[in-house]
């Protein structure tokens, strides 16, 4: 696995901590390995159950138990249609399933304190993660922002500073 900037085709380790590639360009993960059927750990029942396709330690995982949400069988327009109930995630959003990727692979770095911009479900997600992690944690949301999600995202004891 390495980083690679895409205007340049250059690639860096990616046990090197970087942002952009020496030109400044924005950099993208190069291709992982895949997973097997055979990579998918049937007993853990959260995301964390491909965590071989991961390439985050899962030793490492900061996990609230998101994943596993229910399907559930419908009708759409008269075709047959599955429901995937996210709603039923820890933060009530889909967000979760890659906050605990991104905020174990921080944490694993040693990083302590995390910032976003948010007007929502990524900024509750990540107080959500980062309380969990023990990072200090900074969301900058819109002051047009639902009271409700601003209050779900300093319940959880990050900072919360809103812009005009």
């Amino acid at each position: 696995m390495s980083y690679v900037d895409p205007s340049t085709g250059r690639t860096y380790p990616i046990a090197e901590a970087r942002w952009c590639g020496e030109d400044g360009h924005y950099l993208n993960l190069a291709p992982a390995p895949g997973l097997g059927r055979g990579d998918i750990d049937t007993a853990r029942h959260s995301v964390w159950r491909y965590a071989r396709g991961l390439l985050v330690d899962s030793a490492d995982a900061v996990s609230l138990g998101e994943g596993w949400t229910p399907l559930v069988t419908g009708e759409w327009g008269g075709s047959p249609v599955h429901y995937k109930l996210d709603f039923m995630m820890p933060t009530g959003s889909f967000k979760d399933r890659g906050m605990t990727v991104m905020v174990s692979y921080l944490r694993s770095r040693g990083i302590a304190r995390v910032l976003e911009d948010s007007s929502g479900n990524a900024g509750a997600s990540l107080s959500a993660y980062a309380a969990a992690a023990g990072l200090a944690c900074r969301i900058l949301v819109p002051e047009t922002a639902s009271y409700p999600k601003i209050a779900q995202i300093a319940a959880c004891g990050a900072d919360v500073v809103t812009i005009k």
